[in-house]
């Protein structure tokens, strides 16, 4: 790996851990890389955005067949708060939808974590 290839790597890696959604950035650079930086950047798309405890709750529950409302009720919040942060999730995700979400969070190795 070259020096600058390995400054990028340190780059996305502070960048990931500052909670700072770089997955399409990551995604554009993954398109136009060179074959050697292929592995470099594998493990970045991959790794779980930092969730609040209420987030991972939620998480857990946009598998669910549940509501968003029947969530909110599960949890004793207002359906408003349980969109919002539903809303957080998709933003650290870098997706736009529950259903995307939720084949992310399982892309990502976040469904078969020990609970």
């Amino acid at each position: 790996m070259s020096l600058l290839e390995h400054d990028i790597v340190q780059l996305f890696e502070f960048l990931a851990n500052e909670d700072i959604t770089c997955v399409p950035l990551i995604n554009r650079l993954q398109e136009n890389r060179e074959p050697s930086t292929a592995q470099s950047f594998q493990f970045l798309d991959t790794r779980l955005p930092k969730l609040t405890k209420r987030e991972i709750e939620i998480a857990n529950q946009l598998s669910t067949a549940r509501t968003l409302t029947q969530i909110s009720t599960h949890l004793g919040v207002a359906t408003g708060t349980v969109k919002s942060q539903a809303h957080g999730i998709y933003k650290k995700l870098g997706v736009g939808k529950r259903s995307e979400a939720v084949a992310e969070l399982g892309r990502r190795g976040f469904y078969s974590q020990p609970k």
